[in-house]
């Protein structure tokens, strides 16, 4: 529990539920266990065999691409890390992790990408470590890096696009806006991935529509800020995001995303600190019916809505 949570007040039973998690994953069974052994009042053993084997690393030749994996076909791969928050008053934390994660969104809607998950990637953050040993650690053949100044209603975004192979430079931009087209330049970066994919990999890179965004920026923003707090995983986190969704439900009442904000943090209060179920949920649900309305395409309600079928409804 210290190793894997050294600032984040968590219950034994969280331990038990990962191990839980793991277990379906492999297909073990906890009686006759093939992989995970439980020992009593001690906790878990990893008891499948092991052989040491050298990493399948790709040779990129700056290319932005890595060998196939079924040998038919190129797979191009990418990490986004956390955006630096350069403002001056270093308050906006929040919004440069919340960009980062918006662009890793966007990058998935590439077919042709394999894109690491947000979870993976965010383990480098304030990890002064050099990219291509990132890039290995993460399996990729390109790393996405950036920094945020953000200073009353204007934001500056630099972003860079690194080859592991060699720690060069594929493509950068920087873009000094409003804050009101913050949209649009999640979007031009994403672009500007896909253009650079193909011109590595020589084929046309098929790119599908934007998610619905807010009317309202400051309704974003506010979200981004709930979603800082709620992956903090702590009472006062989690507390802070509720504030922070309901100001963005406020702000814009069409906006989806922060009713499933609503409803992922009655998850987290379930989960990690023993709230009773069935005091919350039902609300929880309700927030997930009206986020499904206002946007039926809303990935994160459909996620939040089958964990609840199947921890809560046990469908």
């Amino acid at each position: 529990l210290e190793a894997l949570w050294p600032d984040t007040f968590v219950q034994p039973d969280v331990l038990k539920s990962h191990i839980l998690d793991v277990r379906s994953a492999l297909g073990d069974d906890a009686r006759n266990p093939s992989f995970i052994e439980t020992q009593q009042r001690r906790g878990y053993r990893f008891i499948a065999a092991v052989k040491d084997s050298a990493p399948r690393m790709p040779k990129w030749g700056g290319a932005l691409e890595e060998a196939p994996v079924d040998g038919s076909e190129r797979v191009a791969s990418i990490a986004v890390l956390p955006f630096s928050d350069m403002s001056s008053s270093k308050e906006y934390e929040y919004f440069s992790d919340g960009l980062a994660e918006e662009i890793i969104n966007a990058l998935t809607r590439i077919p042709d990408l394999r894109v690491i998950a947000r979870t993976s990637a965010f383990a480098f953050k304030g990890q002064n470590k050099d990219i291509r040993r990132i890039a290995e650690a993460l399996g990729v053949a390109h790393i996405l890096e950036g920094s945020v100044r953000k200073e009353r209603n204007r934001v500056r975004v630099a972003a860079q696009l690194i080859a592991a192979s060699d720690g060069s430079h594929v493509w950068s931009g920087s873009y000094d806006r409003e804050m009101t087209d913050i949209f649009a330049i999640q979007d031009e970066i994403s672009h500007a991935i896909a253009e650079a994919l193909e011109t590595n990999l020589g084929r046309r890179v098929k790119r599908l529509a934007s998610v619905r965004q807010p009317a309202n920026p400051e309704a974003y923003q506010a979200y981004l800020e709930g979603c800082y707090y709620m992956h903090q995983v702590t009472p006062t986190g989690i507390g802070r995001a509720l504030e922070c969704y309901q100001r963005a439900i406020r702000l814009d009442p069409s906006y989806a995303l922060p009713h499933a904000g609503m409803a992922e943090r009655v998850y987290y209060q379930a989960i990690y600190l023993s709230a009773r179920p069935r005091e919350i949920v039902p609300a929880a649900l309700a927030s997930l019916a009206r986020a499904l309305q206002l946007d039926c395409s809303a990935s994160d309600a459909h996620l939040a809505r089958g964990v609840f079928s199947a921890f809560y409804e046990y469908n």
